[in-house]
């Protein structure tokens, strides 16, 4: 009996060029994923609250270590808060420096703490840097300036929130 010769085809390994080729991630991939992050909503803190300073009384103004807010802030709404700050003399026909100082902010949902940078004029930025749990996934920063109510004895702080 004849064994067939079986016939056998020597390849080389080959690779194919990527280049000019178009890959997707699956990042890119997933619709799903797409929507959901074009349906979700930009959480921002634009709005206002007001407060008045109050303290002790020393010979160059008032020793205040904080002060009651309330207001509106955007995506929280209605808010209270309190502005914990750094340099606790407010001169006598000044605003407060709200520089290095911190503003507790809290809704129905849960609480905010912004961080609030120096500034050389009552415009600040200002930066989340704690949250409850509730607003874990938060993040933000922004400015905001002081100025007093034309109606009240507050003052008036405008927020603005960056766009991210």
């Amino acid at each position: 009996m004849e064994v067939p010769m079986l016939k056998t085809h020597r390849r080389s390994l080959e690779f194919d060029s990527l280049e000019g080729k178009v890959l997707l991630s699956t990042a890119m991939a997933d619709p799903a994923a797409t929507v959901h992050r074009s349906a979700a909503k930009a959480f921002v803190l634009n709005g206002s609250v007001q407060g008045l300073p109050t303290g002790s009384f020393v010979s160059k103004g008032l020793e205040v270590k904080t002060f009651p807010v309330s207001g509106h802030l955007g995506s929280m709404g209605k808010v209270t808060g309190w502005f914990l700050l750094s340099d606790k003399l407010v001169t006598r026909g000044e605003m407060p420096d709200l520089g290095n100082s911190l503003l507790l902010v809290t809704d129905q949902k849960g609480s905010l703490l912004l961080g609030i940078k120096p500034s050389t004029t009552h415009r600040y930025s200002f930066q989340i840097i704690g949250v409850t749990a509730n607003y874990v996934s938060v993040s933000g920063s922004g400015f905001l300036t002081v100025a007093p109510s034309p109606t009240t004895f507050n003052l008036v702080i405008t927020f603005h929130s960056a766009r991210h």
